[in-house]
């Protein structure tokens, strides 16, 4: 079938993720039923419109990851209210939390039970707020906020792949839920890497509800060789409209510790130690610090509030020194040594705001994407000496930005 003219075009896109995003919305008004008819009209209309976009296209790409995750909203939907029905109010049937939207962002945020997020913050709405501390001076600390009792939440990652004979390809990352029933984001990454060694690489993670939208985009310094293996800078433009730079401190030492700033509070990331197996466990939500040599082989970075942090005196190389809680806000498994299927197991401390939820996940998982991106080259591959400006790189053509 042909491509459809501009405006018919235009119609089909609008047509398609309106529906989209009028289901999500009422599933936050908790009318379930109206929003599984309006997912099964969003699939009807996002088939069409994948129907009359161009085969290889960025935009018929998004649509289809579109469709899928709006099928598989509404099969958890449609799960829910036959166990509803069957039950006839004799059981308590647990209602699917709905997926990560802005208008879940929104309902968050006004929420006057919620605590203060540190999104808040860095969205610079903090003065709108009652500080919870008002003898407090400085920043507040967050690890302190959250309560340990707060359930962790779980994701799972997968990885997909396409090659193509023409063209760069691409790596995905899927980022699943507790139950691996329904997907919550994706990772993005396009493999612009092959054409211009020297130039930025860029990740972009959006949710399952959002997918012309990005909700957090990754840009990777590679312009020196030793960040095809070792760490690189990166910056993050995250939900809160602010751009954050994250590095490590020796970029020739690997990927931790790496830091960053987020509603004026340090973090860092830290790989685990081997001689961590003879430390204490915690008593606290957190990864088993008495797994052994192996797990502590499999588990991936961990991030920490700073409470403290230093250059370390006759380091020639950056080296710094921090002090920072036990309590990790982030930590994760890998399930395989090789990339392909189930990558990895993330946890997050209870109590974190969705915003800052998102932006831990794009930090921790890419260095992972950009690792996939430079499995794809030959080692002994130089970089190439040419001027790059932001307009090369287009993969917002579909929309996507």
């Amino acid at each position: 079938m042909p491509r459809l003219s501009t405006p018919d075009f235009d119609k089909a896109h609008q047509d398609a993720y309106s529906l989209v995003r009028l289901a999500q919305e009422t599933e936050l008004a908790q009318d379930y039923s109206e929003a599984l008819d309006l997912h099964i009209r969003a699939i009807a209309s996002l088939r069409y419109y994948i129907s009359v976009l161009k085969a290889k296209s960025e935009e018929r790409k998004r649509a289809k990851l579109q469709l899928r995750f709006t099928v598989e909203r509404s099969n958890v939907l449609g799960k829910y209210l036959k166990a509803v029905a069957a039950s006839s109010g004799s059981a308590v049937i647990l209602v699917p939390p709905p997926l990560p939207s802005e208008a879940s962002i929104n309902q968050e945020l006004l929420n006057p039970n919620s605590t203060v997020f540190l999104s808040m913050v860095e969205r610079r709405i903090w003065a709108n707020l009652p500080n919870p501390d008002p003898t407090s001076s400085g920043p507040l600390l967050l690890t302190p906020l959250l309560l340990p009792t707060l359930p962790v939440q779980t994701f799972h990652v997968y990885h997909e792949k396409e090659t193509r004979l023409s063209g760069p390809g691409w790596h995905c990352f899927h980022i699943k839920d507790w139950s691996k029933s329904q997907t919550l984001y994706t990772m993005l990454c396009v493999g612009t890497w092959a054409q211009r060694f020297c130039a930025p690489v860029f990740c972009d993670m959006f949710r399952a509800s959002q997918c012309e939208n990005v909700c957090a985009r990754i840009t990777f310094d590679v312009s020196h060789r030793e960040s095809r293996t070792w760490g690189c800078r990166m910056t993050i433009e995250g939900g809160t409209g602010t751009t954050t730079r994250s590095s490590p401190d020796r970029a020739k030492k690997g990927w931790s510790p790496r830091r960053f700033t987020f509603g004026d509070r340090r973090f860092v990331w830290h790989h685990p130690d081997r001689q961590e197996k003879d430390a204490p466990a915690s008593s606290a939500p957190g990864p088993d610090r008495n797994a052994g040599l192996l797990s502590s082989f499999l588990r991936m970075e961990e991030l920490y509030e700073v409470i403290a942090e230093w250059a370390v005196p006759g380091s020639k190389t950056g080296k710094m020194g921090d002090e920072v809680f036990d309590r990790p806000l982030a930590w994760g498994e890998h399930t395989m040594l090789k990339f392909g299927g189930h990558v990895c197991t993330v946890h997050l401390a209870g109590g974190l705001d969705q915003l800052f939820r998102e932006f831990i996940l794009a930090s921790m998982l890419g260095p992972m994407m950009l690792g996939l991106a430079f499995k794809d080259l030959s080692k002994d591959q130089e970089p190439v000496t040419e001027t790059y400006t932001p307009q090369d790189h287009n993969y917002y053509a579909g929309g996507g930005g």
